[in-house]
């Protein structure tokens, strides 16, 4: 960990930036309140799952017709009666938000979002929740459909049983599957606002507890500087590492490529929230490359650009963020050139 002096370096550029702002690491925390908002997403519905399997239920696991039942409803032991597809149909766009939030989000464990980053998500969520009821819309218009075709595939999965076993465990089954109206309204896709905790009222504490309460505070501002710039420069060296892959693999770098490094170039300085300058000389240096493609140094300036990035981290010790298992320079050429750098 570094000492404070270095850690509030990291910082500097917002005192810089505004001449009338004095934010170092004791109230840090109060310039991340104002500044943004701690998002959770919550989403959820009834999911209609039983845990049965062939052996639970004492069915021949071997049946044809119990293979094909199995395969269509049921997954891991679990039996519902949403179809596979649908349920990977739903899933994909849980999967989605949640993955949203967490991309956006710059620190305090993928929950922390700026104010205008904020603004940005809020559109992905009205997209996926959009998304989301439309495919429960789909399930509920033909909710008579759904049950009947689960149904008749049950019966043909229980027809090897004696019929009064074969009714016992029909009932049981059927008896899980709720109401048109209760599966309409389980469910939800919303998020929850919190604002980023402040150390206050320290008046009320007595000075031994105070002390104690405000190094904490301390340490987790520091952590949460790590976090951000973490952060903002492993978006950096993944988004440069596939643009050099591409070129040296085609000798171009496509069209989505290039629209991913320009994306990468605004969510790099929206990251930035301590407007820390080797940040901005790096997202600067992004922009640069995403104008400059078609010319034939886009594999040096990528590489200039990695080195940076690399170099920085080490500098400042936060190099686990960066992942280098698909890097096109490796560990020890990037320590190398930054030192002449």
């Amino acid at each position: 960990m570094m000492n404070r002096a270095k850690v509030e370096a990291l910082i500097e550029g917002l005192r810089t930036d505004n001449k009338d702002t004095n934010v170092t690491l004791e109230n840090l925390d109060k310039y991340l309140c104002q500044e943004g908002v701690l998002v959770r997403v919550h989403v959820g519905r009834i999911r209609g799952n039983m845990e049965l399997t062939p052996e639970v239920l004492g069915i021949d696991s071997k049946s044809e017709q119990l293979a094909d039942f199995f395969g269509q409803y049921a997954k891991n032991g679990s039996l519902s009666f949403i179809s596979q597809k649908d349920e990977k149909d739903l899933k994909r766009v849980e999967s989605r938000i949640r993955m949203t939030k967490n991309r956006m989000s710059i620190g305090y464990e993928n929950s922390y979002m700026p104010i205008k980053t904020y603004d940005l998500f809020k559109t992905e969520l009205k997209t996926a929740q959009e998304e989301y009821f439309a495919v429960r819309d789909v399930i509920l218009n033909d909710w008579t459909g759904v049950v009947a075709r689960f149904e008749f595939t049950l019966d043909q999965a229980l027809k090897s049983l004696n019929p009064e076993e074969q009714e016992k465990i029909k009932k049981a089954i059927m008896e899980r599957i709720p109401t048109k109206e209760q599966y309409g309204k389980s469910f939800y896709m919303k998020t929850s606002l919190k604002a980023f905790p402040v150390m206050d009222n320290m008046s009320l504490i007595n000075s031994d507890v105070a002390d104690a309460v405000k190094e904490g505070a301390i340490e987790d501002n520091i952590n949460m500087v790590y976090e951000v710039l973490g952060g903002a420069l492993a978006e950096a060296y993944e988004t440069v590492n596939t643009v050099y892959v591409s070129y040296a693999k085609n000798r171009r770098v496509p069209p989505k490529t290039h629209g991913a490094l320009k994306e990468s170039v605004k969510r790099v300085k929206q990251r930035n929230l301590f407007k820390n300058a080797m940040v901005s000389e790096i997202a600067e240096e992004m922009d640069t490359l995403s104008q400059n493609l078609v010319t034939e140094d886009v594999a040096s300036a990528c590489e200039q650009i990695l080195v940076k990035v690399y170099g920085y981290a080490k500098e400042i010790g936060v190099t686990m963020y960066i992942d280098l298992k698909n890097s096109m320079v490796d560990k020890e050429d990037l320590e190398l050139m930054y030192s002449f750098m």
